[in-house]
């Protein structure tokens, strides 16, 4: 569902809440947090996570699973919330993976 593209009808686009991040870089939001693994996983920039995403797929080197987790934490990110403790411990061994099979995110 995540990767749907969908618009909206009018009558609902009038309804909705646009959130701004909490600064001018793009995906680059700044969170606080305490767990260092979220931490981690929200300093980098959401444009990695959605290249994590897009490479994984391409190339088939991780899950379905993988990429989506990939692409929700960069979404997270972009709107300034940082992922779930449970996503950040996936985001961080499939972070792992990638760099294991080839990405370069630097």
């Amino acid at each position: 569902m995540r990767t749907i593209r969908w618009n909206p009808p009018p009558e609902v686009v009038s309804q909705l809440v646009v959130l701004a991040p909490t600064n001018s870089g793009a995906g680059t939001a700044s969170i606080s947090i305490d767990d260092p693994v979220i931490a981690e996983c929200a300093a980098i920039p959401a444009d990695v996570w959605f290249a994590l995403a897009n490479w994984a797929k391409q190339t088939g080197n991780l899950s379905s699973w993988q990429r989506q987790l990939a692409f929700g934490i960069g979404t997270r990110i972009s709107r300034g919330r940082p992922p779930s403790s449970k996503q950040a411990q996936h985001g961080k061994r499939i972070l792992d993976e990638g760099r294991r099979l080839g990405f370069d995110f630097q």
